[in-house]
Order: structure tokens, then C-alpha cells, then sequence
């Protein structure tokens, strides 16, 4: 793709935060144009770079409103860049839709990610391969903590198996 066939479709930054401002910043770096679609307020919106979607603010929820905006926005083509987990899950769905000729997705099946956001679910399915990765020890409760060996472990990263849900409820993704 030339350069300037590139600039004719933006991108489209569907997100918060610092993901969203993240994706905007090396967007505009590389000189392609891009709209974000973020709540009212977000970091992103103080980017100098920052040009709000057409239509109202995305309260940044994956529901029928996140479709009805998506399908109402002016852009002949456009590609959306997600920038949570959620939004790939739902963007994933594009690929066999009627929006896919207008919105070209460059992630992978549904099935895919599912298996690599679920943290227990990606610690299972590389349990059943040769692919080298580091151990995992599920817990469920406080109880599964006495299967951790702690005396054998010199560093441990603690990871939520759905980081979503646990950033909403304390405000980070890991401890």
C-alpha cells in the first residue's frame, strides 16, 4: 500500500485512556489519520492530535448503542484500532458482517481471543502444547494460594484471568 493510498482510510481509535491515547500518538507519528471514538472527557481527548468520531460521544460500553455508532459514522472505509479486550471480542463479529467491506479488522478470530484474554484459559491451552511459558497457578480463592511454592519462585506478577473486570473494580490491571 503506497503512502498516500494509506492516508485516503483512517483509522479509527476505539478506546480510553492511556491505551487510546497510546494508539493515537504512533498514529499520528506515522502519519496516518485518525478519529477516536472515547467517552467525553477522556485522556485521549486532550491529545493535540485528538479528533472525536463523528456523532456522539462513545460512553466506551460494547452494546447495540457501540454498533449503532459505528453503522452511522460517515466514513466510507475506515479501520478500527481496539483498544480493550472487549472492543476486539465485539469488532471480531465485523469480519463476517454486513460492515466488513467498511471497516477492515486486522485481529484475529473470535475464538482466538478468547483464548488468549482469558488468562485460566490461556494457561490451560499452553499447558496442552510444547510452547515454552511461564508457570501458572490459578486461583479461584484463598484457599487455591497453598498450591503456589512460594520458597521455589524468586519473582511472581500477579494477573487477573479477566484484567477488564478487575481494572474496573481497582482501577489497575495487575499487582
Amino acid at each position: 500500500m503506497s503512502v498516500d493510498s494509506r492516508k485516503e482510510v483512517p483509522a479509527l481509535v476505539l478506546g480510553q485512556g492511556l491505551t487510546a491515547l497510546g494508539t493515537l500518538r504512533s498514529l499520528a507519528e506515522a502519519g496516518i489519520p485518525a478519529w477516536v471514538a472515547c467517552p467525553q472527557g477522556d485522556l485521549a481527548t486532550h491529545s493535540r492530535w485528538f479528533r472525536r468520531a463523528p456523532g456522539p460521544f462513545w460512553n466506551g460500553s460494547v452494546s447495540p448503542a457501540a454498533t449503532a455508532l459505528l453503522e452511522g459514522l460517515p466514513f466510507e472505509r475506515a479501520v478500527p484500532i481496539p483498544c480493550a479486550d472487549d472492543v476486539a471480542l465485539w469488532l471480531s463479529g465485523i469480519a463476517d458482517g454486513p460492515l466488513a467491506g467498511r471497516f477492515p479488522t486486522s485481529i484475529p478470530p473470535r475464538a482466538t481471543l478468547e483464548i488468549l484474554q482469558d488468562k485460566d484459559r490461556f494457561a490451560a491451552y499452553l499447558a496442552g502444547t510444547r510452547i515454552p511459558h511461564p508457570r501458572t497457578f490459578p486461583l479461584s480463592n484463598e484457599s487455591d494460594l497453598h498450591q503456589v511454592p512460594f520458597g521455589e519462585i524468586d519473582r511472581l506478577f500477579l494477573k487477573p484471568a479477566d484484567s477488564q473486570a478487575f481494572a474496573r473494580a481497582k482501577a489497575r490491571k495487575g499487582i
